[in-house]
């Protein structure tokens, strides 16, 4: 535990954890929830306090799995659950809807440019 190498090993540990995880957030538009989500919980796991008892190690890493594995199945639920419930993403939902505000505004330039524009009243003027 009083190593400098243990120390200098899990620092370096650490940080290519984050930049592997962090670069999965920002690199892919697939798996960049994933990503985020294994580099914030993630941490709990690694900032562990350093014991020689090694039956509290066994037990230890064997809570530690079992936490690792309840992590994993929820984002396997997450990601099953939010496929069936929601198969279109939302920033696709959002493009929708800003190509009809598109189309919307483009409609109305055409209809402006060729003299086209209604008042309130119903009556066109020209």
């Amino acid at each position: 535990c009083d190593s400098y190498f243990r120390f200098g090993l899990h620092s370096v540990s650490i940080f290519l954890f984050y930049v592997t995880f962090t670069f999965m957030y920002y690199a892919s538009d697939q798996w960049s929830t994933i990503g985020l989500g294994i580099a914030a919980f993630g941490c709990s796991m690694l900032f562990r306090p350093c014991e020689n008892h090694l039956a509290v190690n066994s037990r230890a890493y064997a809570a530690h799995y079992k936490d690792i594995a309840c992590v994993i199945i929820a984002m396997m639920l997450k990601m099953s659950c939010a496929y069936v419930f929601a198969p279109k993403e939302p920033r696709d939902h959002a493009m929708d809807s800003l190509k009809k505000l598109f189309d919307a505004i483009q409609a109305a330039f055409a209809k402006l440019s060729m003299g086209e524009l209604n008042t309130d009243d119903g009556v066109t003027a020209s």
